[in-house]
C-alpha cells in the first residue's frame, strides 16, 4: 500500500511555493525539506500548521502567516521572520537566535 502524500506550501494568494511528496509525510517535514534547499517562502500561509520541534534554522519567513501556529520547541535559530504575522502562535521553547 503506498502511503505518499504531496503537501503544497502557498502563499497567501494561492501561489505554490513548494511541494514535496514522501510516504508518511507532514507539513513538518515539507517545510524542513524546504528548508534545507534554501526555498523561500516569502508570504508563506502556514496559519495553524503544527511544527513542533521543527528543525527551521535559516529558513525565510518573510511576511509569513504563521497565525495559531504550533512552533513549540522549533529551532529558528537565524531565521527571518522580518513581517511575519505571529498573532497566537505558540512560541514555548522555541530557539529565537
Amino acid at each position: 500500500m503506498n502511503n505518499k502524500i504531496k503537501i503544497e506550501i502557498k502563499n497567501i494568494v494561492g501561489k505554490v511555493l513548494f511541494e514535496h511528496e514522501q510516504e508518511n509525510n507532514t507539513i513538518k517535514k515539507t517545510l524542513e525539506e524546504a528548508v534545507e534547499r534554501k526555498i523561500h517562502f516569502e508570504g508563506a500561509n502556514l496559519e495553524g500548521a503544527n511544527l513542533e520541534e521543527a528543525n527551521l534554522k535559516g529558513a525565510y519567513l518573510e511576511g509569513a502567516n504563521l497565525e495559531g501556529a504550533n512552533l513549540e520547541g522549533a529551532n529558528l535559530e537565524g531565521a527571518y521572520l522580518e513581517g511575519a504575522y505571529l498573532e497566537g502562535a505558540n512560541l514555548e521553547g522555541a530557539n529565537l537566535k
